[in-house]
């Protein structure tokens, strides 16, 4: 019977890390961000940025490994990522919008 070893070789993946740290920046504006509209721009914008890239991963770690994209499919990780992302988002979007309501109410 015929047997063989089989190894990938990883290398660091700087565009997944990218997307980590705009999620965390993300993250930081939204808390950062109950005064200002500034910080929430800027968190809605690294947050579509984000949830944008996550649903190219699977070509972002095809690209500094020997894995092939043909057998890849995306997991459960990868879909729990971009739902929390675009909810993320939409919370930020909800709170602005319902901020601009309850000041335009008072006026």
């Amino acid at each position: 019977m015929d047997s063989g070893t089989y190894s990938f070789s990883f290398i660091a993946n700087i565009p997944l890390l990218v997307i980590c740290q705009a999620l965390l920046l993300s993250l930081a504006a939204c808390l950062l961000g109950r005064r200002g509209y500034a910080n929430r721009i800027f968190a809605i914008v690294f947050g579509l940025g984000a949830f944008v890239a996550l649903l190219f991963s699977k070509k972002f770690v095809t690209m500094n490994s020997s894995l092939v994209e043909q057998g890849l499919s995306y997991g459960i990780g990868c879909f729990l990522s971009a739902f929390f992302a675009g909810a993320g988002v939409v919370s930020v979007l909800a709170s602005i919008y319902l901020k601009h309501e309850k000041h335009n109410n008072n006026n």
